[in-house]
């Protein structure tokens, strides 16, 4: 899984936070590895690679429970997930 965090925030808190909710997930194996990892230096995000081992039955439920949680717990810490902005500058005509 891939999450991207803002250029400005804190890669070590928000490699935190994700572990966090790593480890509140009920379905993960938690004797395999569980791996967190700055992945890309993106266009406007940093972003981090994820992986976790589940049985094939949770796969989904693991999915989305992390994708939410994921979001919840930045929004708690602060944590910005950047989305695609631009800016327009309009100019008079002469």
């Amino acid at each position: 899984m891939t999450f991207g965090i803002g250029y400005g925030d804190d890669i070590d808190q928000a490699r935190g936070v994700i572990t966090s909710v790593l480890d509140s997930c009920p379905n993960l194996i938690k004797d395999k590895p569980m791996n967190v990892y700055v992945e890309e230096l993106a266009d406007s995000s940093v972003n981090f690679s994820v992986r976790a081992w589940t049985k094939n039955e949770f796969y989904w439920d693991n999915f989305f429970y992390l994708q939410e949680h994921v979001k919840k717990a930045f929004d708690k810490e602060g944590i910005e997930i950047p989305f695609p902005q631009r800016s327009v500058h309009l100019e008079k005509a002469s």
